[in-house]
């Protein structure tokens, strides 16, 4: 059984919001110029897999820049659908179907982007729902 897709409501983005959905289009165009272009100088992203709770922490640059190209390479056909935004001052969350038919991967997830004063992404954290069989 699917789980009902939610309906996003029609209202304007904030700025942020608005950086944020470049970084999900760079996303589902694999460009990791563009993501990192998005970023500030010393990225942290927090991976949703890995064997620690919080997965695994790509911390600075280079591994945020070598953690997306590994994600790109590993699932070719990677896509990600946005099924709700939620803003505030400096965060937004991302509602998130993930699927990577290669890889037989459907997941939901929640991404939350933290600016910094800039109106770069500071901190990417992933949370996803765990399948099993």
């Amino acid at each position: 059984m699917n789980a009902p897709q939610a309906k996003q409501q029609s209202r304007p983005q904030t700025k942020i919001e608005q950086l944020a959905a470049r970084f999900m289009q760079a996303f589902n165009d694999h460009d990791v110029d563009t993501a990192l272009s998005l970023m500030n100088s010393h990225p942290v992203w927090e991976f949703a897999v890995g064997p620690n709770p919080y997965g695994i922490i790509h911390d600075g640059r280079d591994a945020v820049k070598r953690a997306m190209e590994t994600t790109f390479s590993v699932n070719p056909d990677i896509t990600y659908e946005t099924l709700r935004v939620y803003g505030s001052d400096d965060s937004v969350i991302y509602e998130v179907l993930t699927e990577s038919k290669k890889n037989s991967l459907r997941v939901q997830s929640v991404d939350i982007m933290t600016f910094d004063q800039n109106e770069k992404i500071s901190f990417k954290r992933t949370y996803r729902k765990v399948v099993t069989k």
